[in-house]
């Protein structure tokens, strides 16, 4: 895994959670990394972004990425508490999941399942898939991540610090990308590209 300087990074007029809202995304310096990783997946998909993101939580990611790209189509997936078969940690009611990217009016559209048993076959040419969801399924998220991924597109990840579960198993899937696997200097976000053909 490489890192790259913060000159990939994009200023956006960021939303900013507050007390209890507030998320690891809550520097800019993170947030503005995500942009750069937005706005290059925009760039390799011609113009028109398709983006799914593993995780919804509140739906902060949900109201980040519209003021990134007002125009993406923007998709998101977070599973249920009775769709759970073990402990996950963060599961919220039906009722909470989201409910920011809603009182935002971050137009999405909302899915329901467990990331390792969702049927992905209803997405196809994505340009980016934002994975955020349980760490103990970061392989599958990524492998399903690259299913539906255009040729060019992009995955990106959040909360991969040094030493952590997450980046040593992404750090093992480096070769599944085409030029491996980056980390923007001083945050915890890393994203790579699928090969273009």
């Amino acid at each position: 895994m490489r890192d790259i300087g913060e000159d990939f990074s994009v200023a956006y007029q960021a939303y900013i959670p507050r007390g209890k809202f507030a998320s690891s995304m809550d520097t800019n310096q993170e947030r503005f990394a995500l942009n750069g990783v937005v706005q290059a997946a925009k760039e390799a998909a011609g113009g028109k972004l398709r983006l799914l993101e593993i995780g919804t939580f509140l739906g902060v990611g949900m109201v980040q990425f519209r003021r990134m790209d007002k125009d993406a189509e923007l998709h998101t997936l977070n599973i249920l508490p009775e769709q759970a078969d073990r402990d996950a940690p963060g599961i919220l009611d039906k009722g909470q999941i989201g409910k920011i990217a809603k009182f935002e009016c971050a137009k999405h559209f909302q899915h329901y399942g467990d990331s390792v048993k969702f049927d992905y076959s209803i997405f196809k040419d994505f340009g980016m898939v934002y994975v955020d969801g349980d760490p103990r399924n970061v392989g599958s998220d990524t492998a399903s991540a690259l299913a539906i991924l255009s040729p060019g597109g992009y995955v990106a990840w959040r909360g991969v610090e040094d030493k952590s579960p997450k980046r040593e198993a992404i750090h093992a899937m480096e070769s599944w990308f085409q030029d491996g696997v980056s980390r923007v200097k001083g945050t915890s976000l890393a994203f790579a590209r699928k090969a273009a053909t």
